[in-house]
């Protein structure tokens, strides 16, 4: 179990105000102030800080896309990978890089399969990189699930499309490489755009390198923000952490890494006029640490939005990054809450997790869109089952459809509050119909489990639910 620690919240990114609002209130009960909060700014220099290997695009060359190196080896998870570089050395920017692998046992026969589990020649895939200009590489990695390690393998570029791309100025900011366990890795950091105009990030990928500068493990980031606003944002929306994590081989100890960008410049869109707040923080019985609060709706649609956190060290260094969807499409007015606890690095590492000294929550604008879906709000919710002990509320229950409407299927969400009405802890389910819809007046069953922080009672705490459904 981590040690647990009274942590400073940081100012969230992308919400426009702080707000002191009740869980499904209609109406805000605070007005937002008239200055945007901005994110405390992470020092641009560390003592720990690895070099930023972030490459330029350049101009110019001449020949072909190229395949610059191929590396085998076998990961802890008997996964055999085969990665590398791929290089653009025409004079023309390209799109949608195929590349072709063969693969083969030490009598020639092939190791490579198709969806259907037969044995093919060749199979086709892409590098990691959507858009490659002139003098500009990618990374790849295609990987099989094997307990053998092929004899030989060739990587060949088979098919291009012609590119056009204008270059947003996003760097890496205060990245560093953190080894982990059995040739695991990860690189994290934060991504900056120092554009006038908003960035869009296609694809972020991270490189490991042997001591003579090969690539012997890639891949991309799952975690990070892909539309990044203008450099200077007042409210600290032209930067966002990321963290991409790799299994290198186990037989080295690597200390190199490089990050690789597909950026481009973008029209700059008004950001969505949804409003953060942090209630909770807190590490489970299994080292999760989970970072609670609400999300209000102050415009008039209603909306889809996905989570971004960041946990920073006491040095002002990103020390991971997770990404999660708020459970609820959020509806003009309401205020629905939200649990960031799906980690990389932190869940796993002790050393990290107590590393711990701020934290962040925005939104990723690319992520975040109106929505026109006919929902309703379903309030027959009946709790048959409610079993209590140290560290988790394990919860039954059943959800009538009082609607009056069929439904595709209904989202319920628990949320614990404290007997000072504070959030302490939220879980959802998801409600899916035995037939083609939810039919109005049917019952159905759902269970839940909180993961709490062991130093909080659980008997404690009340239980509520918000429950969403979509209209047929």
């Amino acid at each position: 179990m981590k040690h647990k620690f009274v942590f400073l919240s940081v100012v969230v990114v992308l919400a426009l105000a702080m707000l002191a609002c009740s869980i499904g209130d209609k109406t805000p009960t605070a007005v937002a102030p008239t200055d945007a909060p901005v994110k405390t700014e992470a020092p641009t220099e560390a003592p720990t800080e690895a070099p930023v290997k972030t490459e330029p695009p350049t101009q110019g060359g001449t020949g072909e896309l190229t395949v610059v190196s191929a590396y085998g080896y076998q990961d802890s998870w008997d996964y055999y990978h085969v990665t590398g570089l791929i290089k653009n050395d025409s004079n023309k920017a390209v799109s949608e890089v195929e590349l072709t692998i063969e693969m083969r046992d030490a009598s020639g026969a092939t190791v490579l399969k198709n969806y259907d589990d037969n044995f093919v020649e060749s199979t086709t895939f892409n590098p990691m990189l959507t858009t490659l200009l002139p003098g500009e590489s990618a990374p790849y990695d295609y990987y099989i699930y094997t307990d053998m390690v092929p004899e030989t393998f060739t990587v060949s570029v088979s098919g291009s499309l012609s590119g056009d791309a204008t270059r947003a100025g996003v760097e890496v900011r205060n990245a560093q490489l953190i080894p982990g366990d059995n040739g695991t890795y990860a690189i994290v950091g934060e991504l900056i755009n120092n554009s006038s105009t908003s960035a869009k990030i296609n694809d972020l990928a991270g490189v490991i390198l042997d001591g003579d500068g090969n690539v012997v493990a890639a891949d991309w980031s799952y975690d990070m923000c892909n539309i990044l606003q203008p450099s200077g944002d007042a409210s600290g929306m032209d930067y966002a952490p990321f963290a991409i994590t790799l299994d290198a081989p186990t037989d080295g100890s690597f200390t190199d890494w490089q990050v690789y960008i597909d950026a481009v410049e973008t029209d700059t869109e008004d950001v969505a006029p949804l409003y953060i707040s942090f209630t909770n923080n807190y590490f489970d019985d299994f080292g999760d640490f989970h970072i609670v609060g609400v999300i209000e709706n102050q415009g008039t649609d209603t909306y889809y939005t996905s989570l971004l956190g960041g946990v920073y060290d006491a040095n002002g260094l990103v020390v991971d990054a997770g990404t999660v969807s708020v459970p609820l499409y959020i509806k003009a007015g309401e205020v629905v809450p939200f649990d960031v606890s799906y980690w990389n690095l932190v869940s796993w590492n002790d050393e990290i997790a107590a590393s711990i000294d701020t934290f962040t929550v925005q939104i990723d604008p690319y992520w975040t869109y109106t929505v026109d879906y006919d929902l309703v709000d379903l309030t027959n919710v009946t709790t048959t089952k409610d079993e209590r002990s140290s560290g988790q509320i394990s919860l039954g229950g059943t959800l009538v459809n009082d609607s009056g409407k069929a439904l595709y299927n209904a989202t319920v969400v628990g949320y614990l509050m404290d007997a000072d009405d504070n959030l302490i802890a939220i879980q959802w389910t998801y409600v899916f119909p035995e037939g083609d819809a939810i039919a109005d007046g049917d019952s159905n069953n759902f269970e839940m489990t909180f993961w709490l922080d062991p130093a909080v009672d659980p008997n404690s705490l009340t239980i509520s639910y918000m429950v969403q459904g979509d209209v047929k």
